[in-house]
């Protein structure tokens, strides 16, 4: 008895000591991995997460190395100085006691970060509907180039800061059509005229407002978008109700979202990442869904009680067809749907729109006629969110229905109206929690007071922003606007400048910082094409970066659009490029932007208007863009003529005309450009306070 004891205590122990070699993990961040681009003579940050306590060794295959102690959060970090710029691929070593981690193929060259909402987003192969002008040609035709990269983040925003950040590094000859379509034409354009690696950082937040970009010591001290002027008291209030529901959240099994060696997206089944869609469950037969809540379709989530939440939610409608429709081919007909879904008749997948950025797209789903044995039928749909509102928009008309294939001529089945419903998982950054399926978890959920959004102050900062805290760059390309629409000039100044500040002090105040104009576009601004409601935010983004160092805004009132998207992508980019070579990297160019308008004078009843980058400046004088108003403030349109840098503009109806403004609608066609055919940005300037 007494030996048998001894091996036992002897098995344990030796199991014990096997387990306690495994305590230390090693997990550098996304970021820190294979094919990423290092800013040159820099000192920046790594990171990544290990045992609490455990030390880990950074060591640099240009003969350095560094180390570092994991906190108690298990983040850990340390500063690595980097070289001068070379073709080389470098190799990062991280090492525990127990373990090691390799980092190959990383190049020394220029990094950026291209920010802001979906403008800046919006990829090479387009979010069909939607494409950019000339973007399948650069995916099939532009030459690969192994020196450019990106580093995609995953969208995420917090009521804290986050220390850690999902995403991989994409590959210019591989990856390209998911990049964003304006970092790459302006990346490719460093490319050619630095001659060293480049690599972009794309850290977007779709649907955001400017005030979720601030940090809470840089926000202006007023109102803030719908918050009132006690808005911090209202987001402390509201960080408690967060960490409350989060703490729920976290009480629930947890399903870690991350790509896949190659790629693969993460709500897709792939070796060793299995989803659990209640699949098999939910499509029995016999599953009985009784007890589940219903809501009206078609509906959005932020109208229902499922608010601002992303994650998967499961509906079912139960009905009858025409028996006379047996056998026959049927057409469903869904609508838009935000973002993703699966489709399901009578336990059969009839379609699906798995792909990021599907949410555009009608659906329409053909049903074979040999699966329809009965005029009873069962509709189940997995939709999944993932950003924005989420849910069913509907079809155009704003039914949904089942019709007779062929036969415009037979009255469909319409299945709009009550559907039952249930929220089978929350996700939250790159967490996916997993509720119960057999009763309805959020009827008992502690929800925030508050929606939990994307437009909350601060949070982008907190979950964009913060992970890159001292990651060593030039520059940022920045693009907002369309959600700070109804913003006066002086409050989006006031955003805008704290927009800057805020970037400045996580990634240095000496980086370089360019922006887009707010771009010409119907859709963006509610239909209201000849309406002014964003020339307040498009005075105050060129006037906040004049006069600053490394600092810019580009013009884009020449790529107006009819949709919310232009396809006119690559013009920005160049732009961008442009500007950053002459003002960030010192080439000399005659016009590193469009015509600025810099000074107004009188002359009788003339108004004339001053410009820098004026060389070659030309107007298309057909299309009046010119206004001018006296004492009154009243515009008429005027017209105009360019003698050198100046442009003098009158009007008969206007005998003594006080202030000018020049492409001063939210569709305007802005045609007055230079020489290198950069347009100008519209303005609005007055003698009284020129």
């Amino acid at each position: 008895m007494n030996i048998i004891r001894l091996l036992v205590l002897v098995c344990l122990s030796t199991l014990c000591l096997a387990c306690s070699r495994r305590e230390t993990v090693l997990l550098p961040s996304s970021y820190l991995s294979d094919g990423m681009v290092l800013q040159q003579n820099s000192q920046t940050r790594l990171w990544g997460k290990s045992t609490p306590g455990a030390s880990v060794k950074v060591e640099v295959d240009w003969d350095c190395t560094f180390s570092s102690t994991t906190r108690n959060d298990s983040i850990w970090e340390v500063f690595i100085v980097t070289p001068q710029s070379d073709d080389k691929r470098h190799k990062i070593v991280l090492s525990t006691d127990e373990e090691r981690v390799v980092i190959s193929d990383v190049l020394i060259g220029e990094v950026w970060m291209a920010s802001g909402e979906s403008f800046m987003a919006f990829p090479i192969g387009g979010w069909p509907p939607d494409t950019i002008d000339g973007g399948l040609n650069s995916i099939l035709n532009d030459e690969a180039d192994p020196l450019l990269r990106f580093y995609k983040a995953e969208p995420q925003y917090s009521m804290r800061p986050l220390s850690d950040i999902n995403g991989r590094w994409l590959y210019d000859s591989l990856d390209r059509k998911d990049v964003s379509a304006v970092a790459y034409y302006f990346a490719r354009q460093l490319r050619d005229s630095l001659q060293v690696p480049v690599g972009v950082l794309i850290s977007t937040l779709s649907e955001s407002k400017a005030e979720s970009w601030i940090s809470v010591d840089k926000m202006p001290n007023y109102a803030v978008g719908s918050y009132s002027q006690n808005w911090k008291e209202i987001m402390d209030k509201a960080t408690k109700e967060v960490d409350t529901y989060e703490g729920w959240l976290k009480s629930h099994k947890n399903k870690k979202l991350k790509y896949g060696p190659n790629g693969e997206d993460p709500f897709v089944s792939y070796k060793g990442n299995r989803m659990d869609y209640k699949d098999e469950t939910i499509l029995m037969s016999d599953y009985d869904y009784s007890s589940w809540s219903t809501m009206m379709l078609p509906s959005m989530w932020n109208k229902t009680p499922l608010n601002s939440l992303q994650g998967i939610c499961w509906y079912i409608k139960s009905d009858t067809i025409p028996k006379s429709w047996i056998g026959k081919d049927l057409e469903l007909h869904l609508g838009y749907i935000d973002d993703r879904d699966v489709t399901y008749f009578n336990g059969y997948e009839v379609g699906n729109h798995m792909a990021v950025n599907e949410y555009d797209l009608d659906r329409v789903y053909t049903i074979k006629g040999s699966s329809i044995k009965t005029h009873y039928f069962t509709i189940a749909v997995r939709v999944i969110n993932t950003g924005g509102e989420g849910g069913f928009k509907g079809c155009p008309d704003g039914r949904m229905r089942i019709a007779l294939a062929g036969r415009e001529d037979v009255r469909p089945l319409f299945i709009d109206g009550l559907w039952a419903y249930r929220m089978t998982g929350i996700k939250q950054g790159n967490n996916l929690y997993m509720l119960d399926l057999n009763f309805d978890e959020l009827q008992d959920a502690p929800m925030p007071e508050r929606a939990y959004d994307e437009f909350m102050p601060t949070v982008a900062v907190n979950g964009m922003l913060a992970p890159f805290h001292h990651v060593a760059l030039r520059g940022v390309l920045w693009y907002h606007g369309e959600h700070n629409e109804s913003d006066e000039y002086g409050t989006y100044y006031d955003i805008n400048d704290a927009n800057i500040r805020t970037f400045k002090s996580y990634l240095g105040n000496d980086i370089s910082f360019y922006q887009i104009q707010a771009i010409p576009s119907v859709a963006a601004y509610r239909d209201e094409p000849t309406s002014t409601s964003i020339l307040g935010v498009r005075k105050a983004q060129y006037e906040v970066t004049k006069g600053k160092s490394k600092c810019g805004t580009v013009s884009t009132m020449d790529l107006g659009w009819k949709g919310f998207h232009t396809p006119y992508k690559r013009p920005v980019g160049e732009r961008l490029a442009r500007m950053a070579l002459s003002r960030t990297y010192g080439y000399n160019m005659v016009n590193d932007a469009g015509p600025e308008p810099v000074s107004l004078s009188s002359s009788s009843s003339l108004l004339v208007v001053r410009f820098n980058n004026s060389d070659g400046m030309s107007v298309d004088t057909s299309k009046c863009q010119f206004e001018v108003a006296g004492e009154d403030g009243e515009y008429y349109i005027a017209t105009s003529f360019i003698k050198d840098d100046e442009i003098a503009v009158f009007s008969h109806a206007v005998p003594n005309p006080r202030s000018v403004r020049y492409a001063y609608r939210n569709m305007a066609e802005g045609t007055l450009k230079n020489s290198d055919g950069l347009p100008c940005v519209s303005f609005e300037m007055s003698l009284d306070n020129k």
